[in-house]
């Protein structure tokens, strides 16, 4: 923990001896501590004091707390330095207890003390109880965080909705950091993507968490099933609230017509945004898989539509946020705004900037499959790719996947590479691939011999519609295999096309064989 900086420690402690000093947590630095959250025997109080700097001799600045320490029972403390606002505070039982101005200038670099603080002996202040539930954050706590965390409900800045509720008022939090989601004004249960969902009316109906879900100053991905039936207007299917925007919005814009995903640079009504917005239009009436991504570390902001990347922007702007997640609206000048008109399923929060490959396993999906013997099949069509028995080496779908010809195994060459092996009777081991290398459109796909050049070499993208499967792209072009016109025709030969994420005829399964 850098005492330089801001910072918050909470504890449960139960001081079962009040004779002397007694210290619960404290930061070690090398002749003195960072910071100490103690019984001040001399107050009969609770404190939380910060050494001016690393030395046993210096001045010492203490929130104390207003109320007279209680031996043998079990008291909530909460410590807070606020570096930007340059103040110490003390909670007890969630409530203020006492603060007093001052700004750190050093960072205690020891390890975390729990039961004694750093000191000469006879000064370390061994704590005589016991401790429970300790925990720190890189940030000042605010006064809800505080209450929630001494009420015990589990507040962790992650959450997961399945909304499969058949009645109420409530989605339960399936991750377990206790984030229920509250309906209101007209939002309610209906049939889901997958089992149930949430309908909304664009009118009023919302629903929301009694907290912040997604922090504002970290990383974090948001995810939803989404089923947009009204455009014409800004629509947001998730959001983040602050006080007078949102932190974020995941949704629809009407004057592009696309998907898009916009984080706010300040909590202000006057603020820019920058936004990630996807390539192609939204569509309505149909189950849509989008995500949202927020990296702090490359300060940037990342939209995937049904599992493909859709569109990026830099954001670097980063600011606490105290109000709800919302599904089905967002915040404008402090007011609910941009309802959603239509249903949402499957809803996610993760404290974390989920990396490319892993946005498959938000839809459902496997992240890719798994390398060995297969038949590659055409999932629109349930027919298996093959060049038959003949001389020619063009690949065509055919039925009939247990006389797939030549034998193909799917290796993986690394870096999320892989490429199609085949095993002919006649003419032996070779690899499958465009022919020639070509980076043409309707170029055709070709079994040759393997070699290190161009064309045989595939990412294998994960996607949830128009069909559950895989994408294929060539390496070399970035297009993507597939049939013209989403062909169901025997003997449609394989080519390589513009990937189009409607094109059903540009999905494929790869069945262990």
């Amino acid at each position: 923990m850098n005492t330089a900086r801001s910072f918050s420690v909470l504890a449960w402690v139960r001081l079962d001896k009040a004779d002397q000093d007694r210290t619960a947590v404290a930061q070690s630095g090398v002749q003195t501590n960072g910071f100490a959250l103690r019984y001040d025997h001399a107050r009969r109080s609770w404190v939380f004091a910060l050494r001016e700097r690393d030395d046993a001799t210096a001045p010492e600045r203490a929130a104390v707390a207003d109320t007279a320490a209680q031996a043998g029972i079990w008291t909530h403390l909460a410590g807070v330095y606020d570096h930007e606002v340059g103040e110490l505070r003390i909670y007890v039982n969630g409530r203020l207890a006492g603060s007093t101005p001052y700004r750190s200038a050093w960072n205690a670099s020891g390890p975390l003390l729990l039961g004694q603080g750093n000191g000469a002996p006879g000064t370390r202040g061994p704590w005589r109880g016991a401790l429970d539930e300790i925990q720190l954050y890189d940030h000042p706590a605010n006064d809800q965080k505080i209450v929630q965390e001494m009420a015990g409900e589990p507040y962790g800045p992650e959450g997961r909705w399945h909304l499969d509720e058949a009645a109420g008022v409530a989605a339960t939090d399936a991750s377990g950091n206790g984030h229920a989601v509250y309906l209101a004004r007209g939002a309610t249960f209906a049939a889901g993507r997958q089992g149930g969902g949430m309908r909304l009316d664009g009118t009023a109906a919302e629903a929301y968490t009694a907290g912040p879900v997604a922090t504002g100053k970290a990383s974090f991905t948001v995810a939803a099933w989404v089923r947009l039936t009204r455009t014409g207007r800004d629509a947001v299917a998730v959001g983040q609230d602050g006080r007078s925007g949102g932190r974020f919005r995941l949704g629809y814009e009407a004057a592009t017509g696309r998907w898009a995903f916009r984080l706010l640079r300040a909590d202000d009504a006057t603020a820019g945004s920058d936004a990630a917005v996807s390539m192609t239009a939204a569509r309505t009436n149909v189950w849509t898989h989008l995500v949202g991504v927020f990296d702090v570390d490359t300060g940037q902001a990342r939209l995937y539509v049904d599992g493909t990347l859709a569109g990026a922007a830099g954001h670097l702007a980063t600011w606490p946020v105290a109000g709800a997640l919302t599904l089905g609206r967002g915040l404008r000048t402090g007011s609910g705004a941009d309802f959603w008109t239509g249903d949402l399923d499957e809803v996610q929060v993760l404290a974390r900037a989920v990396p490319a490959q892993e946005v498959s396993s938000l839809l459902g999906l496997p992240a890719a499959p798994a390398p060995g013997p297969i038949r590659t099949r055409a999932a629109h069509a349930g027919m298996c790719l093959t060049e038959g028995t003949g001389p020619s080496g063009y690949l065509y779908q055919q039925p009939g996947c247990d006389t797939q010809f030549p034998r193909m195994t799917l290796e993986a060459t690394g870096d999320g590479v892989y490429r199609i092996a085949t095993d002919h009777d006649v003419y032996g081991p070779g690899c499958s691939g465009v022919e020639g290398g070509s980076t043409a459109v309707g170029a055709p796909f070709y079994d040759d011999y393997c070699a290190d050049g161009r064309g045989q070499r595939f990412r294998i993208e994960p996607v949830g519609a128009p069909l559950p499967g895989y994408r294929l792209r060539p390496v070399h072009s970035n297009l993507c295999a597939g049939f013209r016109n989403d062909s169901v025709d025997a003997g449609a030969h394989l080519v390589q096309l513009t990937c189009d994420p409607n094109a059903r005829g540009q999905v494929f399964r790869f069945d262990p064989r």
